[in-house]
């Protein structure tokens, strides 16, 4: 009678360890007995435990990347802000020129106006000075 052949095989190896591979009675013929391959060592080297050194070196290099960029960050945030503050000079030195400008004219405005109302007060007191003087003449 056949023998299936899934009692003849080794049973997989855990990887929390080795444990015995069961054995039946036939594993005790040496013609039906198959060898056991050892795992190579390199498999265990790829898989790291928690907190090794290769995921520290990987976290120091995504730490020192988002240090690089936030640095950089910061110095695009600092130039923009020397250039808004050197706008800001500027705009504020337009505005005192355009306060001065306003005080000259409103003042010229002013002196007009006096100059206008004195004008007034030569006109009307020239005027009266007619009006007396035909008075005088017509009087006398």
């Amino acid at each position: 009678m056949p023998r299936s052949r899934g009692t003849d095989l080794p049973q997989r190896q855990s990887p929390r360890g080795t444990h015995a591979l069961r054995t039946s009675s036939s594993d005790s013929d040496p013609s039906h007995h198959r060898p056991v391959t050892v795992r190579s060592p390199k498999l265990g080297d790829r898989r790291s435990p928690r907190g090794s050194t290769q995921s520290e070196t990987v976290n120091q290099k995504k730490l020192g990347t988002r240090i690089a960029d936030l640095e950089s960050q910061l110095g695009q945030a600092q130039q923009e802000l020397k250039n808004l503050k050197d706008q800001l000079s500027s705009a504020e030195a337009e505005k005192k020129k355009a306060e001065d400008e306003l005080v000259k004219k409103a003042q010229s405005v002013e002196k007009f106006q006096e100059k206008k109302s004195i004008s007034k007060n030569v006109e009307e007191c020239n005027n009266k000075a007619e009006i007396k003087l035909q008075e005088v003449v017509i009087h006398d």
